[in-house]
């Protein structure tokens, strides 16, 4: 069972992202809990989504950590932080900073010593699937330190940007805006035309980029 008690975030907006950053409460967290973390602003539909990204690319995750941190000022509250490890296979916007072909993604929730935290209306990426995943920078926007050295992404609007392929078709998560959902069990090659559309970008390669081959499965 949950905590009685529901953890809303609070209102750390980012300006720039287009999305707030959840907070717990002050209370010690033990046992399992939920915290809701509230879009400032949420995409509606495939240009909103492309408009707000910096950065979109096609990727599998290779790894998973999470950790209790600490916020800044009204927010110098607990929380907990899982960030992936995301091999990139295509670059479809932007860049990827860094010649390492991986990347940093930056999530509400995960597993810490004192339990588990949940963000309501969000799912956390999983090791060994493949995203379309629609980035902001989240450098200089946290106190974490990153040993890993790779550049550092949230998703735009917290789970709109996070888009499953499984059999070379797409899912959004269910709690995107209703027309997204609309787009689910698209084909990956059709998907990626209409945000090349939304994106004025050429076409991309349908081939993978040569920085990974085979992945890095390393943890």
């Amino acid at each position: 069972k949950y905590m009685s008690l529901t953890f809303v975030a609070l209102a750390l907006a980012v300006a720039s992202s287009g999305q707030q950053r959840g907070s717990l409460s002050d209370h010690n967290l033990r046992g399992n809990a939920k915290v809701i973390v509230t879009p400032a602003a949420s995409p509606a539909n495939i240009d909103d989504l492309v408009r707000m990204s910096r950065t979109i690319v096609c990727g599998t995750v290779t790894s998973d950590s999470s950790n209790r941190v600490f916020g800044r000022g009204l927010a110098r509250r607990p929380m907990v932080i899982t960030e992936v490890r995301v091999a990139v296979d295509r670059v479809i916007k932007g860049e990827v900073r860094g010649k390492a072909g991986h990347l940093l993604l930056s999530q509400v929730g995960g597993r810490s010593e004192d339990g588990d935290v949940e963000a309501v209306n969000d799912t956390l990426l999983s090791e060994g699937e493949s995203y379309v995943l629609f980035l902001l920078d989240d450098e200089g926007q946290s106190d974490r330190p990153n040993v890993s050295n790779l550049p550092r992404y949230s998703v735009v609007g917290v789970w709109s940007g996070k888009v499953r392929i499984a059999d070379q078709r797409i899912k959004f998560l269910p709690s995107v805006h209703p027309e997204l959902r609309k787009l689910n069990g698209m084909s990956l090659d059709e998907f990626l035309v209409a945000v090349q559309a939304a994106s004025g970008t050429p076409p991309v390669s349908t081939e993978r980029l040569p920085i990974h081959p085979g992945g890095d499965r390393r943890k």
